[in-house]
């Protein structure tokens, strides 16, 4: 293109498209004034006397990136087989624990051109999804209507997305060592959740109790009553660390369901829920009759 006629062009834009550097949103795109003032990236035509690379191929040893290494396994394995090839390498299938990490392997995945198994499987860790290295999911890359119900394995796809697939599926995976040690959980007391494959719903068991997680869309009432018949009642929330458990469990939920009711509730003589242990978020002065676990922002009320 003509320089002097591709001046005219971007004096006549009023946006222009910057490739996002920050922790959060590493390597998105996003629409600003071309009038503000950004580093940039140029790019050139190879020179025809340098030789032409071959055509990628699958890195066939250790690849460091920050403190944890990688390597992808190129042959086509279910993710069982793909997570005892990784063990044998003493390493687990990939978690993904930041953004840059994530923006790392999507690269390794769109350079490859496919598909990689990773580290998610909830089969493997009590019927919800957590990384099979234990640490939980401090990240989501959920794709379009994901996670599936009925499929327990996940692979991340050629856009950065984890897509999940049925476990007996085969595509190259990714594994990763790593000297990063996960959290402790708290103790586990005695007991077990009866419950667990009620209406394909998983029940989660932490310090005691279990934990439904449902995505009807109801009422307050309906949701009480819905929990009765289960034999159990809309949670109440005594501690940070049983907040946390709730929150990191909801975090994979956010894109699709904005906030799940809880068993705080409200009569003409105060607020009630077999006690308050825990004041979470900010009251907005109205009357409100029920509250709910709102994924943005905390606790909300709701008439």
């Amino acid at each position: 293109m003509n320089v002097e006629l591709s001046l005219i062009m971007f004096k006549s834009m009023s946006q222009c498209a910057v490739m996002s550097s920050s922790s959060s949103t590493l390597g998105q795109w996003v629409l600003v004034s071309c009038e503000d003032k950004h580093g940039f990236i140029c790019q050139s035509k190879v020179d025809p006397g340098i030789p032409v690379q071959a055509p990628t191929e699958f890195p066939r040893s250790w690849e460091k990136f920050g403190i944890d290494s990688y390597k992808v396994l190129p042959q086509n394995l279910t993710w069982s087989e793909a997570q005892v090839q990784c063990e044998t390498e003493q390493s687990q299938l990939a978690s993904i624990l930041d953004e840059l990490s994530a923006a790392y392997l999507e690269l390794q995945a769109l350079k490859l051109q496919t598909p990689l198994w990773i580290g998610l499987n909830k089969n493997e860790t009590n019927g919800y999804f957590r990384w099979i290295d234990g640490w939980h999911l401090s990240i989501v890359k959920w794709g379009y209507k994901e996670p599936s119900r009925d499929r327990s394995c996940v692979y991340l796809d050629l856009n950065g997305n984890w897509t999940t697939a049925f476990c007996h599926h085969t595509y190259p995976s990714v594994c990763k060592q790593s000297t990063a040690i996960p959290p402790t959980d708290p103790p586990q007391y005695p007991g077990d959740c009866h419950h667990q494959e009620l209406e394909g719903t998983s029940w989660l068991p932490f310090r005691g109790h279990c934990y439904g997680f449902f995505t009807d869309d109801i009422e307050w009432p309906d949701a009480t009553t819905s929990c009765i018949w289960k034999g159990a009642l809309l949670v109440s929330i005594e501690d940070p660390v049983e907040l946390d458990f709730l929150t990191r469990n909801l975090e994979f939920l956010k894109d699709r369901y904005h906030s799940f009711w809880i068993g705080l509730y409200k009569t003409h003589l105060g607020l009630d829920a077999d006690g308050v242990a825990l004041v979470e978020g900010e009251g907005d002065g109205e009357t409100a009759s029920s509250a709910d676990i709102d994924l943005g922002s905390g606790w909300s009320s709701s008439m």
